[in-house]
């Protein structure tokens, strides 16, 4: 709300947020929920969710295509060192970048099966 974004956008950006790791139901269990570190390969396979995402989100009828390219490009970052395209700076959805933020502090916060939570 404070970017200005109005209520259909939100929406959208909220739906974005839910279905952006879409692609991991792709992924085998073994290495979504391994714990350790992924060998070359395991994050290889684990970078494709966000490709994944994108498919099974593209076609599907009065969704926007910003929920896509959320589920695309929530892995790219702004200096281009991201994935799976390298994008950088404003090549980047704005829905992607905010669900990006999120990832991140949640993935930090919260108990996984290669790490326990940082503190707040």
């Amino acid at each position: 709300m404070k970017l200005g974004l109005s209520k259909e956008k939100l929406s959208a950006l909220t739906l974005a947020a839910m279905l952006h790791d879409m692609g991991k139901t792709r992924i085998s269990d073994n290495i979504v929920e391994k714990p350790g570190k992924p060998n070359e390969a395991e994050y290889e396979d684990m970078k494709r969710h966000a490709i994944y995402g994108y498919e099974l989100l593209k076609n599907i009828p009065g969704i926007p295509p910003s929920i896509a390219l959320t589920a695309l490009q929530h892995h790219e970052r702004e200096d281009g060192q991201g994935y799976p395209l390298g994008l950088s700076g404003k090549d980047i959805h704005l829905h992607a970048e905010i669900v990006a933020i999120a990832d991140v502090f949640q993935a930090m916060s919260s108990n996984r099966v290669y790490h326990q939570a940082m503190p707040f």
